[in-house]
């Protein structure tokens, strides 16, 4: 996946078929009782972005029963949203609302036996909001500009 960093938990069987930003993503555990399988994404090189929505279904082709994926979503400068997924063998269309102003988003699937396959993960760069100091910075500035020039007429 393109501009992205990816990781697992080196405890998967974890695939990244092709690199274009539509790759699909999958893994899956060893087998039944085997910890939760987790694969992280972020930016590389750090950065917000927004996730909207994403395909998905089971992973492991052997295993047909739905399965249930955890997402968790990173806040730049702290705090987190989170939501629970259930699906099959198809796959299906998820809708992510309030995923904004992402570092890092997080799948996490409770049957590592199962597993999970994601495709087609619609995400954007998240709007640069400038911090309250320098929106401060800048009415203080202007407001000297408007002082000099009313200075100026006088």
């Amino acid at each position: 996946m393109h501009g992205w960093a990816i990781s697992d938990d080196d405890n998967a069987y974890f695939n990244r078929s092709g690199l274009a930003s539509s790759g699909l993503l999958g893994a899956w555990g060893s087998g039944n009782g085997a910890p939760p399988v987790i694969v992280t994404m972020s930016k590389v090189g750090g950065g917000a972005f927004n996730i909207s929505s994403f395909l998905g279904a089971v992973g492991n082709p052997n295993v047909g029963t739905p399965t249930q994926l955890d997402v968790l979503g990173n806040f730049v400068g702290g705090g987190s949203i989170s939501g629970t997924f259930t699906f099959g063998t198809s796959f299906s269309s998820f809708a992510l609302n309030g995923y904004d102003n992402l570092s890092s988003f997080v799948f996490s699937n409770r049957d590592a036996a199962a597993g999970f396959g994601i495709d087609d993960i619609n995400t954007a760069p998240s709007a640069v909001v400038p911090e309250p100091s320098s929106v401060l910075l800048m009415a203080t500035g202007l407001a000297g500009v408007v002082m000099v020039a009313r200075r100026r007429r006088a």
